[in-house]
């Protein structure tokens, strides 16, 4: 009976669009979303959605929306700025974690929060105050952080150093900021990490050792922060975004152009295993700085190229799941994409450092229409944004 009604359902919804869209025309995946324009003075390096829907933004930005905001802030749905979130940051923050707990954990090369020493790592309450009783004090930048299956927080960037104790550019600390014996001795910076299903975490960066131990770009480690050394893949330039698909394979980006001596221009894909995917070879052909899976396995990627496969996309692209372009998606970004967030209905907000998208004017922020279809995949236009019919998938 369930179905019957669900079908009915999707019925007099699609029986509804063929009425309405006659006379206007229908929203695509990639159009600009012209209602959402929080401009912003600065750059956008990363993003966090929050359960409720509320953004976070961080970067090294000093407003948005003509509100004073300095490297970190929250906006509403609509893009307009959360008044009630304004903690004061001295410095750029280059990573935002949203916590199970609800806290806001950032790094990068801020050194005050509130008026308050905190060296490249802050943890903030809900409401943008400042954690007190956290300060783990790394003396150099961070760059990414990550929740672990423990409940304790992964942290990568080029710091040796986390309260006064030697962690070469990677630790892991506690909920409380305390930090662990994790302690895997990276030669140089980590840009990015992604925990495996069995505790095991991939690191990529700049490092051409670890713990001694020759490792190009890429390492994986085992839980206890010892090197895997039955593993070793190589990189033969830097990698930048590292990100997991929900079947176990793992996304690669930057600016590498080989894997293991194999060709894999700016992006490659590994099994679950770590092996090279040997199916998955698209080229883009500059450096690739952020990538986001889809829930439907649809991958975008964002950065400074020109082209994917050898077809004109400029700052931005979506594959398909087996690499190949995906024609459906045709935004384009003038200037530097450095992250995305996805809200639950499937729409992607865009941060980095450009002036136009889609050739309308948008400052370091956009947002762009990107519906996902439901597990029967459907998906039909319903509701009108920018005086066309946006896709919603029922």
């Amino acid at each position: 009976m369930k179905n019957h009604i669900n079908g009915f359902v999707k019925f007099l919804h699609i029986s509804l669009v063929l009425v309405v869209t006659q006379s206007l025309s229908i929203a695509a995946d990639g159009d600009l979303d012209l209602e959402f324009a929080p401009e912003i003075v600065g750059t956008v390096r990363a993003m966090a959605q929050q359960d409720d829907g509320k953004l976070l933004i961080a970067g090294g930005f000093s407003s948005i929306a003509g509100v004073e905001r300095t490297s970190l802030a929250r906006v509403n749905l609509d893009g307009s700025v959360d008044m009630s979130f304004n903690p004061n940051i001295v410095g750029s923050v280059s990573t935002v974690l949203v916590r199970d707990d609800g806290k806001i954990m950032i790094g990068g090369f801020l050194t005050k929060v509130n008026d308050v020493t905190r060296n490249r790592l802050a943890l903030l309450n809900a409401d943008g105050s400042l954690d007190m009783s956290f300060n783990p004090n790394a003396d150099n930048a961070v760059f990414t952080l990550v929740e672990l299956a423990s409940g304790n927080i992964a942290v990568g960037g080029g710091f040796t150093a986390i309260d006064g104790e030697t962690r070469n550019r990677m630790a892991v600390i506690s909920p409380a900021g305390e930090l662990e014996a994790f302690n895997p001795d990276v030669g140089a910076t980590v840009f990015s990490l992604v925990e495996q299903a069995d505790g095991k975490i991939y690191i990529a960066g700049s490092f051409t050792s670890v713990a001694g131990v020759t490792r190009h770009r890429f390492a994986r480690l085992n839980s206890d922060g010892s090197l895997d050394t039955s593993y070793a893949v190589s990189l033969n330039e830097l990698p930048k975004p590292l990100v997991a698909q929900a079947d176990g394979k793992m996304l690669l980006g930057g600016s590498f152009t080989t894997v293991d001596g194999i060709p894999r221009l700016r992006i490659a894909r590994l099994n679950a295993d770590g092996s090279l995917d040997t199916e998955f070879s698209p080229s883009v052909n500059a450096s690739v700085n952020t990538i986001l899976v889809q829930t439907d396995g649809k991958i975008l990627l964002g950065g400074v190229f020109t082209s994917v496969n050898g077809v004109p996309m400029m700052g931005i692209a979506r594959l398909n799941s087996d690499g190949s372009l995906d024609a459906d998606f045709t935004a384009s970004v003038h200037g530097q994409v450095q992250s995305f967030a996805q809200q639950e209905d499937g729409d992607l907000l865009v941060g980095g450092s450009f002036s136009m998208v889609n050739s309308t004017a948008r400052e370091a922020i956009a947002r762009l229409q990107n519906r996902l279809p439901d597990e029967d995949g459907v998906c039909v236009p319903v509701k009108a944004v920018n005086g066309k019919l946006a896709i919603v998938c029922l």
